[in-house]
């Protein structure tokens, strides 16, 4: 329920005629990122697990949330049936690398987040520009080139300090 807060709540002018449709794609998103990973699921013959639905459903709204003003109810469906599938696949290969994401969290705002800043510019509410797809891939660059590198130091000095446990 928060999501529909933000998403609803960040467009700055409630006065706005989108509110409906801003709150409606929020909707269709964490739904259909629910449904894709069901979806994903089934067709790979793995147990369907509540956990995972669950956290598909937040990785379909992560992934609607950058153009939640601008997409169509169809985009927001599409956005959010791939961010589910996404967040699928992410915990797949973070498990295939032996790394620990109990919660799921790099997959839901980080595979998805990155998937759902994409889709802004290959999804327009215009026209689709490379131009436009190249500034969210900058972006993206920028945000994991101070996000690791500073999480990373971080980590490592309470690892010296105070000492983290590793598996």
């Amino acid at each position: 329920m928060g999501w529909f807060g933000f998403n609803g709540g960040s467009i700055g002018n409630l006065a706005t005629d989108n509110l409906g449709m801003i709150l409606f794609n929020t909707h269709l998103g964490g739904s259909a990122g629910a449904l894709g990973a069901l979806l994903f699921m089934t067709v790979r013959k793995q147990s369907v697990l509540l956990s995972k639905t669950v956290n598909a459903s937040i990785a379909g709204l992560v992934s609607i949330t950058a153009g939640v003003a601008h997409f169509s109810p169809l985009a927001a469906v599409i956005v959010g049936f791939a961010g589910g599938i996404f967040y699928c696949i992410g915990v797949y290969f973070l498990d295939r690398l032996q790394l620990d994401d109990v919660v799921g969290a790099v997959s839901v705002h980080g595979i998805s987040g990155i998937w759902g800043t994409l889709a802004v510019a290959l999804f327009p509410h215009d026209a689709f520009s490379i131009k436009a797809l190249l500034v969210q891939c900058l972006g993206v660059a920028s945000c994991f080139l101070w996000a690791f590198p500073l999480a990373f130091i971080i980590f490592k000095l309470l690892d010296k300090v105070l000492g983290i446990r590793f598996c």
